[in-house]
C-alpha cells in the first residue's frame, strides 16, 4: 500500500495540540484533524485542541463508540466564543467515499489493532 488518505483514529503516536492560527486556517478547508475526547454530556463531546481551547462535537455527529480518552478525527466548521465547532460526520463520509471510490480489490488498508479485535475487509 503506497497511499492511505484516512488513518484509523488514535493511530498517530505523537498527539498534536493545535494553535488557534492552525485551527482558523483549517476552518472550511476540509482538513482532517484529530483530538482527544476529554468529556461527554448529553448534548456534546468536548475535544482537547490545546491547553486553552476546547472543540465541541454535537452528539448527533459522534457515532456509536466514543468515550472519554478516545481520539476522534474531525473538521473545524466554525468558532463560537472561545470554542470551535467540529464535524466528525463529514470526515466519516469522506472516508467512506474514499474507500468506495479509490480502493481497489486486494489493496491492504492499515488499521488500529489495539482497539478492535475484528478485522474488516472489503472486496
Amino acid at each position: 500500500m503506497i497511499y492511505q488518505k484516512f488513518i484509523p483514529e488514535g493511530w498517530e503516536k505523537n498527539k498534536k495540540e493545535y494553535t488557534e492560527e492552525e485551527l482558523n486556517m483549517a476552518m472550511g478547508t476540509h482538513s482532517v484533524l484529530e483530538g482527544k475526547v476529554i468529556s461527554l454530556d448529553s448534548s456534546n463531546a468536548y475535544i482537547k485542541l490545546n491547553n486553552k481551547v476546547t472543540g465541541i462535537i454535537p452528539k448527533e455527529e459522534l457515532g456509536f463508540y466514543n468515550k472519554n480518552n478516545d481520539y476522534v478525527q474531525f473538521e473545524v466548521m466554525s468558532k463560537c466564543d472561545s470554542n470551535y465547532i467540529l464535524s466528525r460526520k463529514n470526515v466519516q463520509k469522506d472516508s467512506l467515499n474514499w474507500a468506495i471510490n479509490e480502493l481497489k480489490t486486494g489493496e491492504i488498508v492499515s488499521r488500529n489493532r489495539k482497539k478492535y479485535k475484528t478485522l474488516w475487509s472489503f472486496c
